[in-house]
């Protein structure tokens, strides 16, 4: 017993907590640039409902990967003993059902968002995940669209288009950097992800053009008048040089590490970019 009470901060990674805080800051942050003011009980239900979903689908990807987090995260909650296989199934489908309940409480037309992607994201466990660069572009796109989803129950889905767009380019790139720092996991299990089916020099350009080119429309919302030069100013020296100089380390290094890192840069840019965009609505109207 003495055990299982040390590991339970340890069981807990399984669910990505960062992660999911991330999720709830951008459904927050899009609904707020589209005027959404201040969430009602039906929009916060339905933002639980997408966040526990996620939460789910964590939870059954680490079931998914046990055998390459092996090799790849030993230290992840079920090679490592923290939690087992059985109870993981379980908290899945607890989550799940969570997030039904929310949803039908929440009502409207939320639940159409929830159920594409309970169904994108089942698609992608079950067959997508073995088909290379489709598998990350699916993440991306379903990833990125929380923006969308946030700015539609904030009354403006168009509101969420840019930063979806971002999004999909920062997700894309770290998707497919994942991957290539998971090739010795991954190939041991028989998996064959991009990196793998492509070689590493592909899986590198092609995570360094998604990166190139949100780069360069990271200025396009200043010059159209969607976002003020506060918008501008973070962007250019918080995000683009900040991935620009990591994409130059990326390059010359060539390796996993560097690739792990770049990754996890990635995720924290993307609150940053968000801090930009709405800061840069807030002189804007």
């Amino acid at each position: 017993m003495p055990d299982e009470v040390l590991d339970v901060p340890r069981s807990l990674t399984i669910l990505r907590i960062p992660n999911l805080a991330i999720t709830a800051a951008a459904l927050l942050f899009a609904h707020q640039i589209a005027g959404g003011g201040a969430p009602g009980s039906g929009t916060i239900l339905s933002f639980a409902a997408a966040i526990l979903l996620v939460a789910g689908f964590y939870v059954v990807n680490d079931i998914d990967d046990r055998e390459t987090d092996r090799v790849n995260r030993p230290e992840r909650p079920i090679p490592s003993g923290a939690i087992t296989v059985g109870v993981a199934r379980g908290l899945a489908a607890f989550l799940f059902a969570l997030a039904a309940g929310a949803e039908i409480a929440a009502g409207g037309e939320a639940l159409a968002w929830i159920a594409t992607w309970a169904a994108l994201l089942t698609l992608y466990e079950l067959r997508v995940k073995r088909y290379g660069l489709a598998a990350n572009l699916l993440v991306s796109g379903v990833a990125s669209s929380a923006l969308l989803f946030g700015a539609a129950a904030g009354g403006d889905a168009a509101a969420g288009a840019v930063p979806a767009l971002f999004a999909f380019l920062l997700h894309l790139g770290r998707e497919v950097l994942k991957d290539l720092a998971d090739m010795p996991g991954d190939r041991a299990a028989g998996r064959s992800t991009f990196p793998i089916r492509c070689g590493a020099r592909r899986a590198l350009l092609v995570a360094g053009a998604a990166v190139a080119v949100l780069v360069l429309l990271s200025p396009v919302p200043f010059f159209a008048g969607l976002y003020d030069k506060v918008y501008l100013a973070v962007t250019i020296l918080f995000v683009d040089a900040v991935l620009v100089a990591g994409a130059v380390h990326l390059f010359r290094r060539r390796d996993a590490a560097a690739a792990g890192r770049f990754s996890r840069l990635l995720k924290s840019e993307m609150c940053i970019a968000m801090a930009a965009i709405y800061l840069g609505t807030l002189g804007i109207g």
